[in-house]
């Protein structure tokens, strides 16, 4: 695998587990994922209690999340690689710019 290749699932791997863990989604779909695995929030949408359970544990914990969302790029990347980098690399960007922005409002 090449190095920019590498570097795209990287980012898209971080991108997705932050979608995962820090927020609502487009339409909530983040924060009613965490909540159909038990993950009870506050009225902000921020994460208050986690049960003791694989799915919970997953979804609250940027760690966690990004070794199942790093095992599905590669996967995606050995049955449809052109498409899986592709996917990728819309993620990878969006990380690119909320990385661009953090610097900004340093």
């Amino acid at each position: 695998m090449e190095l920019t290749t590498l570097l795209v699932y990287v980012l898209a791997t971080w991108r997705v587990a932050s979608l995962f863990v820090h927020e609502a989604g487009p339409g909530d779909l983040f924060f009613y994922m965490r909540k159909f695995a038990g993950i009870e929030h506050d009225d902000d949408k921020q994460i208050t209690i986690i049960p003791d359970n694989f799915l919970a544990g997953v979804l609250s914990c940027v760690w966690c999340s990004s070794l199942w969302v790093a095992a599905f790029w590669i996967l995606f990347d050995m049955l449809l690689p052109v498409i899986a980098l592709r996917f990728a690399a819309v993620f990878a960007v969006s990380a690119g710019a909320i990385f661009l922005e953090t610097i900004r409002l340093k």
